[in-house]
């Protein structure tokens, strides 16, 4: 990312010669720590660069490419196909996954490894048939059929049987670990990398209990008052979702639209973080929420998101801490993995490239390649490159869109909630 021309907020008079800063800037850099050096130079930028040519910006470069192909695939794509050895290695870690959670069970007298499963259903934890499709309710193993109809493949799902992971227990959920683990042939992985990144590696079976064990301790899809209060003015919500995926589901060759990924948009510049636990829990449960949407909408097959991050009106004192931001992308990555389709970055200013630079090293670089920034300062070119995702009417109005949404925090939170 390049950072832009910034305007000052100083008056040119008020500002410090060159030389002078170069003098505070020796006096004081080699007694700071490598954070602060990072943050002074940032700091620096603001203050002293506002004479610099533009250079030409990651936007500017966006616009001569066809942003279809770009990333459009991985926004809109429809579900994956499997081989046959791919199919393999999901039957054979799906028991694998299962005898380890009945080793668990003898050694720890903990409750059946089913009545474990049945309690982290994706958006409600205990399956609950009554949610609204702002908080559905869809397994977290799925296909298991001892939960009964609903954790079953549909008919829908029947009739593309063959290409899709859903023949073994669980292979729905199964797939997109093995995809991050790049199949591992002997099913060894480094995934999760802070556990596992060693010579040692790890049994693949071991990341499905550790987000076993991570969703019954830390309860994604939970909604407590404090939460609620932390998110009152809607920074973050998903809403809609790219565009349909059309299969056949009858012997008659009719359609069934079911839609792509569910659509989260995030507004950091609207709140200054005041809780940050919470302001974690939020960003998790935003993605907990969309993933269940998606799943259940799509009959289990795509299970996706795609996020839009605007950085209107974002400044350095919107920044969260550092820590939290390394806690919750950890937490991203080892149990969300492979729900990200695209992340797209809208009205990029100086500080949100800031921040962007100070967090890449802690992005995989298969997450990185899916990060893209929308056109700047022109809304026509910003709506048509979002159209790649999203119909007209789903693009909210705050972009260039159609959509006149404003959230409503009762409405959003309504039966979620944890009394």
């Amino acid at each position: 990312y390049t950072l832009p021309n910034t305007q000052p907020t100083q008056s040119t008079s008020q500002l410090p010669s060159a030389e002078t800063a170069q003098q505070h800037h020796k006096k004081h850099h080699s007694k700071a720590g490598p954070l602060k050096r990072t943050i002074d130079r940032a700091a620096s930028f603001f203050r002293h660069k506002h004479n610099k040519p533009p250079r030409r910006s990651a936007t500017q470069a966006l616009d001569k490419q066809r942003i279809d192909g770009l990333w459009g695939p991985h926004a809109v794509s429809p579900p994956d196909a499997y081989s046959s050895q791919q199919q393999h290695d999901m039957a054979t870690l799906s028991s694998r996954v299962i005898h380890s959670l009945q080793s668990q069970q003898s050694e720890q007298s903990t409750q059946d490894y089913n009545t474990r499963l049945k309690n982290v259903y994706w958006g409600s934890g205990a399956y609950n048939p009554n949610r609204s499709h702002v908080h559905p309710s869809f397994p977290w193993w799925f296909p298991n059929p001892s939960h009964g109809s609903h954790a079953k493949p549909s008919k829908y799902l029947q009739s593309v049987l063959p290409t899709l992971p859903i023949k073994a227990d669980g292979s729905s959920l199964l797939a997109a670990y093995l995809k991050i683990m790049e199949w591992p042939m002997n099913l060894r992985s480094k995934f999760p990398y802070k556990i596992c990144g060693g010579k040692q590696n790890c049994n693949a079976e071991f990341a499905l209990s550790h987000t076993l064990e991570f969703r019954e301790k830390y309860k994604p899809w939970c909604v407590s008052p404090r939460l609620m209060k932390e998110n009152s003015i809607g920074w973050i919500y998903h809403r809609g979702y790219s565009h349909s995926i059309s299969n056949n589901n009858n012997n008659e060759g009719e359609k069934q639209d079911v839609g792509g990924h569910a659509m989260i948009w995030y507004r950091p510049g609207l709140y200054r973080v005041q809780d940050p636990e919470f302001y974690t829990r939020n960003l998790i449960h935003a993605l907990e929420s969309a993933v269940a949407e998606s799943l259940q909408r799509t009959h289990g097959t795509v299970g996706k998101y795609n996020l839009v991050l605007d950085c209107q009106h974002f400044s350095l004192s919107h920044m969260p801490r550092l820590q939290d931001v390394k806690r919750g992308m950890v937490m991203m990555q080892d149990h969300f993995p492979d729900r990200l389709g695209v992340l797209l970055l809208a009205n990029l200013s100086g500080p949100a490239q800031f921040f962007l630079k100070l967090v890449t090293p802690f992005i995989t670089e298969s997450v990185r390649s899916k990060i893209h920034a929308l056109p700047a300062n022109d809304d026509a070119k910003r709506v048509e490159a979002l159209r790649v995702l999203i119909d007209d009417d789903m693009i909210p109005y705050w972009l260039g869109g159609k959509d006149m949404y404003k959230f409503d925090y009762d409405e959003w939170y309504g039966d979620g909630v944890v009394k």
